[in-house]
């Protein structure tokens, strides 16, 4: 098959060569500015819109990448809010035997709350942040959704300060069949920032509250500046056990006012059934505290 005979570069590089065929008004940076998986991201300017895009080139590997990516398009479409990217093109192009899907996405300008977190936030910034993320989720939610990668890699800051929530490619639809195997002994998820249902794989207990667990781990992390579940262990599997054995009563809340302090250990518990409803009953909680 021809892509088995092409470098990784030359392979990209003749998928860019057809992207400028199918789309002559793209100025298309050839330097990637991501790339992980089977996904590698590269800008570009419209020269017709005069607007800067996001092109992700994905290289399925497996049955399962390409069902997530088609799900991961499929929830953007549904999600019509200034807290998501929105996808203005999709497309397959064959290089040899081997099909690449195409999506092509605003590009949202800003910084990841990683970035935006490195010198620390103002209390008030923090909560503020808090709050937009529950009501992203709150949108997610709404469409019987799980995000299950909610991390300050995946949430953006924009230069206007507005906060976007990226990357569904791991999103639950809690009214379509799972994708992940049942004999997998970890769901997909993210180190330090996975609820522990989804540590242990429990596919029957991932609903919106495996979020806000992730949104508290996320809000503790801007108060203080650390990671309650990732702060003095060594290893990944350290963690992975401390997630699945986590007893928030163990957390340092030191300096958080008594009222977050409630919601975030709330949310941290081991138990799906103890923590918030739904995103928007924090909001609620929250309004009512004078948040």
């Amino acid at each position: 098959m021809e892509n088995l005979r092409l470098n990784n570069d030359d392979f990209f590089r003749l998928v860019l060569d057809k992207l400028f065929l199918t789309y002559p008004d793209l100025e298309i940076n050839p330097n990637p500015i991501g790339h992980g998986g089977m996904k590698t991201v590269y800008q570009a300017f419209d020269k017709s819109l005069k607007k800067n895009l996001v092109i992700k080139i994905i290289k399925f590997t497996s049955d399962d990448g390409e069902k997530r990516t088609k799900r991961e398009i499929d929830i953007l479409k549904l999600l019509s809010s200034r807290y998501f990217p929105v996808i203005l093109d999709t497309q397959i192009v064959k290089i040899g035997q081997q099909e690449i899907f195409i999506i092509l996405e605003s590009f949202v300008t800003g910084k990841t709350l990683r970035e935006f977190n490195k010198s620390g936030l103002a209390f008030e910034e923090a909560v503020i942040i808090g709050k937009e993320l529950l009501e992203a989720l709150a949108l997610v939610h709404q469409k019987k959704l799980v995000h299950r990668d909610v991390k300050p890699e995946n949430i953006m800051i924009t230069e206007n300060g507005e906060l976007v929530l990226l990357d569904f490619g791991i999103a639950r639809d809690l009214t379509d069949d799972s994708i992940t195997s049942d004999l997998a002994i970890f769901g997909p998820m993210t180190i330090g920032y996975a609820a522990p249902e989804q540590v242990a794989n429990k596919k029957k207990l991932i609903s919106e509250r495996t979020d806000l667990f992730s949104w508290a781990v996320v809000l503790y992390e801007l108060l203080t500046g650390t990671n309650p579940i990732v702060q003095g262990e060594i290893s990944k599997e350290r963690i992975l056990q401390k997630t699945l054995k986590l007893s928030p009563d163990s957390v340092d809340f030191n300096n958080i006012p008594e009222e977050l302090k409630y919601v975030i250990k709330k949310n941290l518990s081991p138990v799906v059934h103890k923590r918030s409803s739904s995103a928007l009953e924090i909001l609620d909680f929250l309004k009512r505290k004078g948040y």
